[in-house]
């Protein structure tokens, strides 16, 4: 039977399998946390770049305790969401005071509302899905051969 193994006089030490596992030590960590990193750095190459700040606050945080492990990649940037899933057109109006100032070539604009034309969606993080595509079959960092391609 192919996927199934069977063992004669194996023990299992209560606490060893989970810690090796989920724990740093790991190779299912370590191949995890590869993948999350590859994740990044292509998030990261996608995104949009203005003042890099957006980019630059792209990171992954590694978890992992008795019950599996967590990656979580993204940004804590306010405007984050609205670059990955973009915007409808919409009216933007000053908060702190009357007017809004922006420069338009060599020019100076003062105005009260500004209408955007909205932006399209960069799905710079769904789209590095497909590095986790064969992570379920993942051995000592060995992929199943359907390649990396495949999203889950």
């Amino acid at each position: 039977m192919q996927g199934t193994f069977f063992y004669k006089d194996l023990t299992l030490y209560p606490g060893v399998l989970p810690a090796y596992l989920n724990g740093p030590t790991g190779d299912l960590w370590k191949n995890l946390h590869n993948r999350g990193q590859l994740a990044v750095t292509m998030a990261k190459s996608q995104v949009g770049v203005k003042t890099g700040a957006l980019r630059n606050s792209i990171h992954m945080r590694h978890l992992g305790n008795f019950t599996g492990q967590y990656l979580w990649i993204g940004s804590m940037k306010n405007y984050a969401l609205m670059h990955h899933e973009g915007t409808k057109p919409h009216m933007i109006f000053p908060k702190e005071h009357e007017y809004l100032r922006f420069r338009a070539g060599s020019r100076i604009i003062y105005t009260r509302q500004v209408r955007h034309p909205g932006t399209k969606p960069n799905r710079y993080l769904s789209d590095q899905l497909k590095v986790f595509g064969d992570i379920a079959t993942i051995r000592a960092g060995v992929s199943n051969g359907r390649g990396s391609n495949q999203v889950f």
